[in-house]
């Protein structure tokens, strides 16, 4: 079947599709690991789950057809980080779902050019580095998880006028939430409130 074409394409083309194959489960492995053993343990967060992972996929899918038709990388780097950089109409992704999401970006990338210049040996110790390195950070320099509520806010004053603390301060009072930091989703001119993602640390029981 290594020889038959349709439109000039060939059916099948064993060595690099298991060249791929191999490719794609080294990338699957790590992305995995990345999003459900390290980021989806420590922080529960589904929607970005689905993010991560896709994400990973197509990047890698993207870059793999990048290199096979020999386009410029300079181009390739710029697509995926204009991808990285997206910004969602719900709000902004946070600093550490924005950092998760360039690490699996990456991992794509350097799996999918993969060549017979760079050994396997040394692209295992790449994603065991990369793997290693974030799963210390969480756990020894990571901060407690927070849970997160989204509240509507209406006093724009202190928010366009008020220093950073006064606002906490006035978030903790109105919610009763021992609340550390706030996000701006939405802001509604016409109803005069913001919509805010405020993330708090709960008290648990014998502590």
């Amino acid at each position: 079947m290594e020889d038959v074409y349709i439109f000039g394409i060939r059916l099948l083309d064993i060595p690099t599709l298991q060249e791929t194959l191999f490719k794609f489960i080294i990338n699957f492995i790590t992305a995995f690991v990345l999003v459900k053993f390290l980021y989806y343990r420590l922080h529960k967060r589904r929607e970005y789950f689905f993010t991560f992972l896709l994400f990973n996929v197509l990047i890698f899918f993207v870059c793999l057809l990048l290199n096979s038709v020999k386009i410029k990388m300079g181009f390739a780097f710029g697509l995926f980080a204009l991808f990285g950089l997206l910004r969602y109409r719900t709000g902004s992704l946070p600093l550490k779902e924005m950092t998760y999401l360039f690490a699996v970006i990456v991992v794509a990338v350097v799996n999918a050019l993969m060549n017979e210049r760079i050994s396997i040996s040394e692209i295992f110790f790449f994603n065991v580095v990369i793997i290693t390195v974030t799963a210390l950070t969480e756990y020894y320099l990571g901060e407690p998880d927070l849970s997160e509520a989204r509240v509507r806010y209406a006093n724009l004053d202190l928010l366009l006028r008020g220093s950073r603390q006064d606002i906490l301060k006035d978030l903790r009072e109105k919610t009763g939430l021992p609340v550390v930091h706030f996000q701006i989703d939405e802001w509604d001119t016409m109803r005069s409130f913001v919509e805010l993602r405020i993330f708090y640390q709960e008290k648990r029981n014998g502590r």
